[in-house]
């Protein structure tokens, strides 16, 4: 949800505190906090990443009825659990109403960082990165937390000392490369010279050339110089 949107609510549970149903019983708004509190905390129970969970500030002079039911918490659709984000409260009892709490989510997870310096055109080694526990809330790509997933590939563009690694900022298999294609399946195997004709980091499909057939076909990269195709 949108600020806009969020904006435009809290005016209109605004409008609805001030009229007379704010002199009936109020639901209390330690009842909002810890409903959305128990919902993240149950939401985040199962992820192995280490998960911050901050509830935001509740207008205390928000006056809701007292909902005859247990209050029950929800994702607003299209919102992203990470970093500044919202939870929606609802109550589905007699007088029913909804609300949305502003939250802050911080998601530390152990993943790749560079520890040097390093320029457009080096080949990145074991040696040129590391494991560090990282915000990925406020990641705007997928963060890699294999050393295989890097290693050995090209930067493509210069990096920082303590720059969290991305597999886009570097090609495992580059342009004009020589490699080896392979495909097959449980039974068999078989193996193929090629020559790339694109960059691709790992996991992404790429346009190659079998040089024995001349056929120009597309691949998965999986390693250094090596496509795989599947049957």
């Amino acid at each position: 949800m949108n600020l806009g949107k969020f904006l435009t609510h809290t005016l209109l549970l605004s409008l609805f505190a001030s009229s007379p149903v704010a002199n009936a019983e109020a639901q209390p708004v330690k009842t909002i906090i810890n409903t959305a509190k128990t919902f993240l905390q149950e939401h985040f129970s199962a992820d192995k990443n280490q998960v911050e969970i901050n509830i935001g500030k509740v207008d205390p002079r928000l006056r809701l009825s007292k909902c005859s039911q247990p209050l029950s918490a929800f994702i607003p659709q299209g919102t992203d659990l990470k970093g500044n984000s919202i939870v929606g409260i609802r109550c589905v009892g007699v007088k029913s109403w909804h609300i949305y709490v502003p939250v802050s989510l911080v998601i530390k997870q152990n993943i790749l960082v560079y520890n040097k310096t390093m320029a457009k055109g080096d080949r990145v080694s074991e040696a040129d990165i590391e494991f560090k526990q990282v915000d990925i809330s406020q990641l705007r790509h997928t963060p890699l937390i294999k050393k295989s997933q890097i290693v050995g590939s090209i930067l493509k563009r210069r990096v920082l000392d303590g720059q969290t690694v991305n597999a886009r900022n570097a090609c495992m298999v580059c342009k004009g490369d020589k490699l080896m294609i392979t495909t097959g399946n449980k039974r068999f195997s078989v193996s193929m010279a090629g020559t790339a004709l694109e960059d691709g980091h790992y996991g992404e499909r790429v346009l190659i050339e079998n040089l024995q057939s001349k056929r120009e076909i597309s691949g998965t990269v999986v390693a250094e110089k090596k496509v795989t195709i599947n049957l």
